[in-house]
């Protein structure tokens, strides 16, 4: 999956993520959730190469990859799937540090692109603050960075002052 043209192929057929996602849900193999986040965190990725491909292969697809609302050739609500399906599996993976890395690296890279986090359903945000508060070191401090990230948009920091844990949002990284 590191290579572009793979990924490419990959999220040209929505099944892949829809198959991923339903992975996270019924599966409890540390390896295969770690693994499954980890591809999903590679195809979030900030990566302008695989946009620039994407655009190239657009004929494929019946979607304007500019359109409001389409990131990576995913529609909305794709993309409200992909972003709540993993924010949804973070409290039933905390079992494993590796799964939780991968994870919320998954959602840092989502949330890198800010026109994307209106796709988190606010309730979702209490899975990051839960890691925040009793997890291992490394998937603490990139739930802290989401928030951050996520915080910018004034509606989202609302709900997590509500939360309770607006003090988060003052830790430097």
């Amino acid at each position: 999956m590191r290579n572009e043209k793979i990924v490419i192929a990959f999220i040209q057929d929505e099944l892949n993520v829809k198959i991923m996602l339903k992975i996270l849900k019924l599966v409890r193999d540390e390896e295969i959730l770690a693994n499954t986040n980890k591809t999903l965190r590679i195809i979030l990725r900030d990566d302008h190469e695989i946009h620039k491909l994407l655009k190239k292969n657009k004929d494929d697809k019946k979607k304007e990859l500019n359109q409001p609302g389409v990131f990576l050739g995913f529609d909305e609500r794709m993309l409200g799937q992909i972003i709540n399906g993993i924010l949804e599996e973070l409290n039933v993976h905390n079992f494993s540090e590796l799964v939780l890395v991968e994870a919320t690296a998954a959602v840092l890279n989502f949330v890198k692109h800010h026109d994307l986090i209106r796709f988190i359903l606010p309730e979702n945000l209490t899975f990051l603050v839960n890691i925040v508060m009793e997890h291992y070191d490394k998937p603490r401090v990139l739930a802290i960075q989401c928030l951050q990230h996520i915080s910018q948009r004034d509606e989202y920091k609302k709900y997590i002052t509500q939360l309770g844990a607006d003090d988060i949002l003052e830790i430097k990284i």
